[in-house]
């Protein structure tokens, strides 16, 4: 009998580690965002990580011991309402494409300021400082929307930082895509500005003539 209670407790407690071995395994799969169509346009949002530094007291270097206190989102397109907080956004993305270069986008242009860093080994490499609070021929792509090029070859993985303050609430729809996509976009939006600036001529042309 006490081989088989033996027998018993040995099961149920290989069990109990298969479990949370599958457990660990499946958080570890989660903590990877996985692009694998060039084609397609990823909504990163629900899938980022996110720390409310209230009094605004961490650096590049101090955010790498912070870790633990960052929290999932829990939203598509994150919102952040208190003007005074400064908040973190981390990420890690694995690009399963072939394509060398792969872009961030965050499609709400009234960001005051924006700080987007690239993890290597143990600290943190400054790819941009952006926003309203800076002037608009210093970015690196003349868009509204704010652009960063990721620099992550093909099957590699990275992590990424970004610092966001405002003046204003901020809203944080952000998207992965491939640089073709940005161009169709670009090109769509030109269309539609044409399109609303010719019937605003016209408006203004008839009212003239009568």
């Amino acid at each position: 009998r006490s081989l088989i209670n033996m027998y018993r407790k040995m099961s149920k407690f290989s069990i109990i580690i298969c479990i949370l071995l599958l457990s660990s395994l499946k958080s570890f799969s989660q903590s990877f965002i996985q692009i694998n169509d060039s084609s397609k346009v990823y909504a990163i949002g629900k899938q980022c990580w996110i720390l409310e530094d209230k009094e605004n007291k961490f650096n590049r270097n101090a955010i790498l011991n912070e870790t633990a206190s960052f929290k999932e989102s829990s939203k598509e397109m994150p919102v952040f309402q208190t003007i005074d907080y400064a908040y973190w956004i981390k990420f890690t993305l694995q690009n399963n494409t072939s394509l060398k270069d792969l872009y961030l986008e965050i499609a709400y242009a009234n960001i005051a300021q924006i700080e987007f860093y690239k993890q290597k080994d143990n600290h943190l490499d400054l790819i941009q400082k952006t926003g309203t609070d800076y002037d608009f021929s210093q970015r690196n792509y003349y868009n509204p929307n704010f652009i960063f090029n990721l620099s992550l070859p093909s099957d590699s993985t990275a992590t990424y930082y970004l610092k966001l303050k405002s003046k204003r609430p901020i809203l944080l729809p952000i998207t992965v895509k491939s640089e073709n996509s940005l161009r169709k976009e670009n090109n769509l939006r030109d269309l539609f500005m044409g399109i609303y600036t010719g019937i605003l001529l016209s408006i203004l042309l008839y009212n003239l003539i009568i």
